[in-house]
C-alpha cells in the first residue's frame, strides 16, 4: 500500500540538483576516482609522457614529470568534483 503521507516519502533530486552524499558514499566515490586515474595512467602514459617530453626535450625529466602529474591527481582524488565530463577531458 502506497503513503500519502509526505514525512514518509524518500527525497528524491531534484533536475540539476546534487544529491546529498553521506561519508560512506563519499569515501566510496573517492576510491573510485583512484581506480580511474589508475585506469588512465596505464592507458595514458605514454600519450601524457609524448606531449611532456615534446614540451620539454629531455625524456628522463619528462618520466619524472608523466609520473608526478599522476601522483598529484591521485593526492588530490579526494577534492574531485565530477563536472560531467570524462577524467581525460
Amino acid at each position: 500500500m502506497k503513503s500519502n503521507n509526505l514525512n514518509e516519502a524518500k527525497a528524491v533530486p531534484l533536475v540539476g540538483e546534487t544529491p546529498r552524499v553521506g561519508a560512506a558514499s563519499r569515501t566510496d566515490r573517492v576510491e573510485e576516482v583512484r581506480q580511474l586515474i589508475v585506469a588512465a595512467y596505464e592507458e595514458r602514459f605514454p600519450q601524457v609522457f609524448r606531449y611532456i617530453a615534446v614540451r620539454v626535450g629531455y625524456t628522463d625529466i619528462a618520466e619524472d614529470l608523466t609520473s608526478e602529474t599522476f601522483v598529484r591527481a591521485l593526492r588530490g582524488a579526494d577534492k574531485f568534483a565530477d563536472q560531467g565530463k570524462p577524467l581525460g577531458a
